[in-house]
């Protein structure tokens, strides 16, 4: 996925920088980690090609690489 870390989440522009700067700041406002501006539009991403059946992407449930549901997991033990 290209530019997940340079497009706003928000609104979509490309904000080019490097790799040192850790911070996402938007001209129209958006300020966020860098890291948490790319997995959000990574998500966005995946929810608008419909998700992954084991993933979170849809939003429902929580499964792990084995498909076990996280609760499921923590409630076994």
């Amino acid at each position: 996925m290209k530019m997940t870390s340079q497009k706003c989440s928000d609104c979509g522009a490309i904000v080019k920088k490097s790799l040192s700067t850790r911070t996402y700041k938007c001209s129209c406002g958006c300020e966020l980690q860098r890291g948490v501006n790319a997995a959000i539009n990574i998500l966005n991403l995946a929810k608008a090609r419909g998700g992954h059946p084991r993933s979170n992407a849809t939003g429902v449930g929580i499964s792990t690489l084995v498909g076990e549901n996280l609760l499921e997991r923590k409630f076994r033990r």
